[in-house]
This record gives C-alpha cells, structure tokens and sequence, in this order.
C-alpha cells in the first residue's frame, strides 16, 4: 500500500539564525514529505510577515508580542502536528528543531517502516554529532548509556536502528500520531522533574510502556547541531 508524504513541523523562535539554512537541508536532503509548517515563537510581526513571503508554500504560526515560550511553543506544535497527521492521512509527523541541518540523506519513509514494526516506538530520533565535553570523549550513545539509559542495537526488515527506553527528546525525529494526542507537559509538572517538560514527558509516555530510539547505524550521525550549547531564555 502507498504512503502518504510526511508533513514536517519546525519549531523557530530565533528568527532568522538557523531556520533558512535548515529548511533548505530538509529539502534537499530528506525524501518522501510533505507540507513543511513553521511554528513561528520568535514574538516578531516583522519576522512573522517575512516567513509568509520567504517560504511559498510553508505555513507559519506566531506569538504576537513577547514570545510565549518553549512550554507553549510546543503545545502548539503538537496541536498543528495532529491537525496534519489529519489532512495529510499520515500517521506520522517529522517534528524539526530550528538549529538542526540535513548532513545524511535519508527518507522519511524508511522511519516509518521502522515504527509500522515496532508499534511501541512512540519516537524515532536521528543522531546528531557529539556535542558536550562526554560526548567527545566517549562518544554520542555511549554517554546515554553512561547515564543509565537502556541502549539497544535494533534491525527492523534490514534497517538498522538503536532503542532507548529512555528519554523522550523534541531533537529531529518521526512521532507517532498516537503521542501527538496526548497533552504536552505544564508548567507545574515541568518543574517537579529535573529538565523541564521532555523529561516530564518522558515519564508520562513510559508510564505507558512507550519507549524510543534513534535512527541508523550505532554512532552514525545524520543531523548537525548548529545551535549554542546554553539556554536562550524562555524555556529553549
């Protein structure tokens, strides 16, 4: 049976910095999506206006004034997310950071293979390059292992993949529609757990006998991270 093409929701908030050079990477190097939307928290009616002229075809959702944060950024990304998995008749979503490019080619539809197989896979991520000092000196997945978390190499029909039972991270990856219906952590839940909502989110989708992973070889990175390595303010 065909699949649809798979939407793709980028969450900005830092105008321009990141977001043309990464849509451009999703478009040349991601296959097999659909609509790209932006959800615009940058507070900018300027920034707003030019994304409805820079990006035919994309659609762009913005906080007027002060930005409303990262907590209500991503409520509305998993509202425009289900709304798409709707009009499109995809089960899947490609949920986007604004600071992350395209560096490995993949498609879109070979996650979704992976996540038809494994109906318990709430999340198929892709690696990123290391980034923080452990990292470097371990290596990407071996620090989530240094950390405790259950690593697993995985091979769905000949695709391989790496499962996690925890945590939940927003970094580029596929969800399933069955997640974008559940609510998105509030504030008072975010801060009873140390990191804030995607742990709090983690918790809740575990609870639930969810669990995660990344997408490809162990260490086989397919996103760069060309963001800063320190908060910006408003919960990012």
């Amino acid at each position: 049976m065909a699949r649809n093409p798979i939407p793709v929701v980028v969450l900005s908030h830092r105008k321009t910095e990141f977001l043309e050079t990464t849509i451009k990477s999703i478009r040349a190097r991601v296959g097999n999506i659909g609509p790209i939307v932006v959800v615009d928290d940058s507070g900018c009616r300027t920034h707003y206006q030019w994304l409805g002229s820079h990006f035919n075809g994309s659609y762009s959702i913005v906080s007027y004034g002060e930005n409303a944060g990262y907590l209500e950024a991503m409520k509305t990304v998993f509202t425009v997310a289900l709304e798409l998995t709707e009009t499109t008749g995809s089960d899947y979503v490609l949920l986007w950071e604004e600071d992350f490019v395209v560096r490995k080619s993949f498609d879109a539809h070979s996650l979704a293979a992976i996540m038809d197989l494994n109906p318990g896979l709430a999340n198929l991520n892709l690696q990123r390059q290391a980034v923080y000092r452990v990292e470097r000196t371990r290596g990407y997945l071996e620090s989530h292992v240094l950390r405790g978390y259950d690593l697993t190499r995985e091979c769905s029909d000949g695709a391989l993949w790496v499962s996690r039972m925890r945590p939940f991270t927003t970094n580029p990856g596929l969800i399933r529609k069955d997640i974008l219906e559940i609510e998105w952590p509030t504030r008072e839940e975010s801060d009873q757990v140390s990191g804030g909502a995607e742990p709090a989110m983690s918790l809740r989708l575990e609870a639930d006998k969810w669990y995660f992973g990344w997408y490809g070889k162990w260490n086989q990175p397919s996103v760069h991270h060309v963001g800063r390595q320190q908060k910006t303010g408003t919960g990012y």
